[in-house]
């Protein structure tokens, strides 16, 4: 499908989405994506990618679509730097574009798979700092436990006692079966 097709069918669900994320490295002409306004969002790129993975590779795609948010990928960042400084990097040059993030580990052959506990503990300051956008797991079993798109029974107790917390961004994932992750017992909700 050609490009200013594919962006223009986006923008038709575009009404029905709360963003749409995109990969840099997919995009042909910028120009074609501005219709999508503040509904596209980038996502940072892991470390099989060339381009989209550095402040400074994503800065030009920002510049090009002025509207667009930010989707930080933590475990993007871990492929490309285990320390995360680079997590840091990224949030500090797109911390005000910040619409989503995606949070889980990668495997030997950087695809994404469950967050284990050594990372949900290496990215936890990273992730104190994303408390108020929508996170998404990359995690099959997350997606089943809450039924795709409804809520387990512990994230409905979790969506009550936060209230309008909860609807400005905060969405927390499982990865086993009635028991919130670690990440959000340190954060203080219970």
């Amino acid at each position: 499908m050609p490009e200013a097709k594919l962006a223009s069918s986006l923008a038709r669900l575009a009404d029905r989405a709360q963003a749409i994320v995109m990969h840099p490295d997919t995009i042909e002409d910028p120009e074609n994506y501005r219709i999508l306004g503040r509904k596209l969002v980038l996502e940072n790129m892991d470390a099989r990618k060339s381009t989209g993975r550095t402040p400074d590779e994503l800065a030009p795609w920002f510049s090009a679509l002025p509207d667009a948010g930010f989707c930080f990928d933590i475990a993007h960042a871990w492929s490309l730097d285990a320390t995360m400084t680079l997590g840091g990097e990224l949030l500090d040059a797109f911390r005000t574009r910040l619409r989503h993030v995606h949070v889980s580990s990668m495997g030997p052959s950087l695809h994404h798979v469950s967050l284990t506990d050594a990372d949900e503990e290496l990215f936890m300051p990273i992730l104190y700092r994303c408390l108020d956008v929508p996170w998404d797991p990359h995690d099959a079993n997350a997606a089943r436990l809450t039924g795709g798109l409804g809520m387990s029974a512990p994230l409905q107790q979790l969506s009550h006692r936060l209230g309008k917390e909860l609807e400005h961004g905060l969405r927390a994932m499982l990865f086993e079966t009635d028991s919130l992750p670690k990440l959000v017992r340190e954060f203080g909700i219970f």
